[in-house]
């Protein structure tokens, strides 16, 4: 089998809150990333690391506008998240346009702070958040089969 169909595999078979973790674990690589290259002065570096940072953030930011859509609801907390993730994204692109490395942390305490609540949220409710939910591969509510958080 091949590292590309495994990872295949792998991802197909993860429930919703298990890709959710990743996004995080990934975001937080990515602004790790962004900051090595800051320091290192590679523009491509802090491109590519830019780009997948805020494409991860857009991503979670459209999977609860899908979720507010799908169920006609908006709650506090969607709302609250997705101003909080476009600041991430105005951050992190203003730490590469600047070249200010240090502008960073605080984006990575916010990510990591948010990681250990979804962790905490999925260890507390393990039920609802079950290896026995695979995502389908070909499965998903949120348009153009964008990330959806519903459970």
């Amino acid at each position: 089998m091949s590292i590309q169909a495994y990872q295949s595999a792998s991802v197909n078979t993860m429930t919703k809150s298990e890709i959710l973790l990743k996004l995080y674990q990934g975001l937080i690589k990515t602004v790790d990333m962004l900051e090595e290259a800051i320091v290192r002065r590679d523009i491509p570096g802090k491109i590519d690391a830019t780009n997948r940072s805020t494409a991860i953030l857009g991503e979670l930011a459209m999977a609860l506008e899908a979720n507010k859509a799908e169920t006609g609801e908006s709650g506090d907390w969607e709302d609250r998240l997705i101003a909080l993730y476009l600041f991430l994204m105005e951050e992190i692109s203003v730490a590469n346009i600047r070249n200010e490395e240090r502008r960073l942390k605080p984006v990575k305490e916010i990510l990591e702070g948010l990681l250990e609540a979804w962790r905490d949220a999925v260890s507390k409710n393990p039920a609802r958040h079950s290896v026995n939910r695979p995502v389908p591969a070909n499965h998903s509510k949120a348009p153009e089969g964008r990330l959806s958080v519903r459970g």
